[in-house]
């Protein structure tokens, strides 16, 4: 079988808030600051917008007349959840919603094509005890205990935030109080959620796959398990088969999840938990779990590229690629302890970055209708992840240059016709 043909996307986006819409207007148009837009254009590429937050008037009538989409506040189907559980009007609730995202429906029936709003999978409702993280705290300069990963890397520990393996197991570990009709309560609830959102005509709803673990309140180490619906490529493709979902794949996210699943990067310590239960629950999502166990993959796939073709999603979500040791480092306080650690999640998309690059490759063969960047920066909201970053429009602009010249390199050189 021949090699596989990557396509140019047929629309970019960028994220877009009600905050920064004026200046992200240059994104798509200045043709000055951002030089690879014409020849995007040329080669018949949209350029768009994926709306963030709240949704104002104003920012409708601005984009008026390119591609949009809709990102949904990240937690809406568990919030949902809470207002049905607690005997409220869930339904009611996502109806008022709704109305105001048909408001940004493109009138026009070419834009009509890139729109979705995307929305993550429902969670089981668990984290980790505040006793369990504190007793997985990472220890800087006071541990012994170097993961393999960091010293092949040639990280040195004074660099990296160390911990030993018994103190991360538990916030790794399957809640016993989380069972398995408690999962199957939270896809349920997610497939009434998009059942009601399709039937809205023209609304294009998308499940977007999360990472299976998450970190700590956005801030701190250690990462812990997130169980929830849309976590690994099987369970995605699952719902597309049978529920005709769309499906968008994030590409940070599933790394994250590969590489958990699979006991690499930082998680390669957790392999020495490698007996397995022979009952089996989930067999068929491609992952599975037992109360007491860590969470693990039931079919694999060789690498991370793999795995984003195989999930067949034609809309995705791009960050920059670092290894997952990097997820999280210290910034020394004044004192030179007791600093916090920052996430570098959404990390900005770089020059040179040739794991990002293969991942691009990877979702240019996926005929891919939509690509929207997904990186951060400095902020000014409280407890900013990000603070050490470069301002959050010149993070976003950088990297959406940044993407365009990759692109436009693998055109250049043959790999990408126009479309």
């Amino acid at each position: 079988m021949g090699a596989v043909q990557m396509r140019l996307p047929e629309c970019l986006m960028t994220p877009v808030g009600a905050r920064d819409y004026v200046d992200k207007l240059a994104f798509l148009h200045d043709e000055d600051r951002f030089p690879g837009l014409k020849q995007l254009r040329a080669l018949g590429v949209r350029i768009g917008a994926q709306f963030v937050g709240k949704l104002t008037d104003e920012m409708r009538e601005a984009y008026r007349d390119v591609p949009v989409a809709i990102h949904a506040p990240n937690g809406l189907i568990d919030q949902l959840y809470r207002e049905d559980a607690e005997g409220g009007n869930w339904a009611g609730l996502l109806d008022d919603k709704v109305s105001g995202w048909v408001k940004f429906r493109p009138e026009n029936t070419e834009l009509n094509r890139f729109f979705y709003l995307v929305l993550h999978g429902g969670s089981v409702g668990w984290t980790p005890s505040d006793e369990m993280l504190d007793q997985g705290r990472v220890f800087y300069r006071k541990t012994t205990h170097i993961p393999s990963y960091a010293l092949r890397a040639g990280v040195k520990l004074e660099s990296l935030p160390t911990e030993t393996t018994e103190a991360m197991l538990p916030r790794y570990r399957w809640p016993a109080e989380v069972t398995l009709d408690r999962y199957l309560e939270a896809v349920k609830f997610t497939t009434i959620v998009f059942g009601k959102l399709l039937g809205f005509e023209g609304l294009n709803p998308l499940l977007e796959n999360t990472s299976i673990t998450n970190f700590y309140k956005g801030l701190m180490l250690p990462t812990h398990l997130d169980p929830r619906v849309g976590v690994w490529v099987n369970d995605m493709r699952w719902f597309s088969d049978r529920m005709c979902w769309g499906l968008l794949c994030d590409i940070e996210h599933i790394t994250f999840s590969w590489n958990f699943l699979n006991r690499r990067a930082c998680y390669e310590d957790l392999s020495c938990e490698s007996h397995l239960p022979i009952t089996r629950t989930l067999e068929h999502f491609g992952w599975d779990f037992a109360p007491g166990y860590i969470p693990w993959a039931t079919e694999n796939f060789s690498t991370v590229e793999d795995a984003i073709r195989a999930m067949g999603a034609h809309h995705f979500h791009v960050a920059g690629s670092t290894r997952e040791w990097m997820s999280c480092y210290r910034i020394d306080t004044a004192g030179g302890e007791g600093g916090q650690y920052r996430i570098t999640s959404h990390y900005p998309i770089m020059r040179l970055d040739t794991s990002f690059c293969s991942k691009l490759r990877a979702v240019l063969e996926c005929e891919p209708i939509t690509i929207c960047t997904e990186v951060a920066g400095k902020s000014d909201i409280e407890n900013d992840p990000f603070s050490d970053r470069w301002p959050e429009l010149e993070v976003q602009a950088e990297s959406w240059q940044v993407l365009h010249e990759y692109l436009l390199a693998l055109h250049k050189e043959g790999a990408l016709p126009p479309n």
